[in-house]
């Protein structure tokens, strides 16, 4: 079990993947103040959420008048809290909730202008959408946050960030750190995909970051062999097909490292341990002090 999760820390250390999802080790939660980045980042997806449910596509949010979108995202926000109070049964204070839904629909009006930029027709065609494949007979259970249908029957699969560190560089490397959006685009998804991004919803710098397979797709989303697209090298990856096929082989190969029990601790970057649950059990100290006695000649 673990879904993209597991595919993501065996890609970071092998080891974190083979503690926390195969041992199940955890790493208790620290008590918080209020509600926690994590459960603000579930009310900013659960109101979005509603929102597209409701508006369906971007040919009714461009005809929106500024009321009209203004209520609209009002009944969404309601919905999100409403939801949360009910899934974690508990009540939010009526001052607090009144404070946390003002933050939620200024943030969301930032969002929709900026999505209003976009320049290619869009229908939301399926919002937290559930995908159940096999890679490499390991069972991988996703849930994308949303997929939009484009004219011409293409998909764009977006991923909600409430976060401003988004790293998208390793998706043209050996190891995907960040494989949800290629697990769908390269395996789950049975349509086309023109894009695959994450939406950074944020109230200063509201932005796309990904990869589409052609320019002007989305607002600040460079396409493949596009001069402005310095992700993919284009000697190794000419056009979008190729992309799709390096995910896939890579994938693949993360995949058989979990069914073959590989765990290792092999880190390539300390950084992207940031959120490991089972850094201690890594013991990266007495593995560094090994490495300086052993290339300094002495006994590992």
């Amino acid at each position: 079990a673990g879904g993209t999760w597991l595919l993501r820390a065996q890609a970071i250390c092998p080891a974190w993947g083979y503690f926390r999802y195969r041992l199940h080790c955890e790493a208790m939660e620290e008590p918080v103040e209020g509600l926690d980045p994590r459960t603000r980042g579930t009310l900013v997806h659960g109101a979005l959420e509603a929102f597209w449910r409701a508006t369906g596509d971007s040919r009714t949010l461009a005809a929106m008048s500024d009321s009209q979108r203004a209520t609209a995202i009002a009944a969404a926000v309601q919905t999100a809290l409403a939801a949360f109070e009910e899934a974690s049964r508990t009540t939010l204070p009526a001052r607090f909730r009144q404070l946390e839904g003002a933050r939620l629909e200024s943030l969301l009006a930032t969002w929709l202008a900026f999505e209003q930029q976009r320049g290619a027709p869009f229908t939301v065609v399926a919002c937290e959408q559930e995908a159940l494949i096999d890679i490499e007979q390991i069972r991988v259970r996703m849930f994308v946050d949303r997929i939009d249908r484009l004219d011409d029957g293409r998909r764009v699969i977006i991923d909600y960030k409430t976060g401003a560190a988004i790293d998208t560089k390793n998706w043209a490397s050996e190891r995907l750190t960040e494989p949800q959006l290629p697990i769908y685009a390269a395996l789950a998804s049975a349509e086309p995909v023109a894009a695959v991004v994450f939406a950074k919803v944020l109230a200063d710098k509201p932005a796309f970051t990904g990869v589409a397979g052609e320019a002007e797709l989305l607002p600040g989303v460079a396409g493949v062999g596009d001069d402005k697209q310095k992700l993919f090298d284009p000697a190794l990856f000419p056009d979008w097909p190729s992309v799709v096929s390096h995910w896939q082989a890579r994938l693949q190969a993360v995949a058989r490292e979990v069914r073959e029990g590989v765990a290792g601790v092999v880190v390539g970057d300390e950084k992207l341990l940031a959120w490991c649950e089972v850094t201690p059990l890594l013991r990266l100290a007495e593995r560094r002090r090994q490495l300086e006695r052993a290339s300094a000649g002495g006994r590992p």
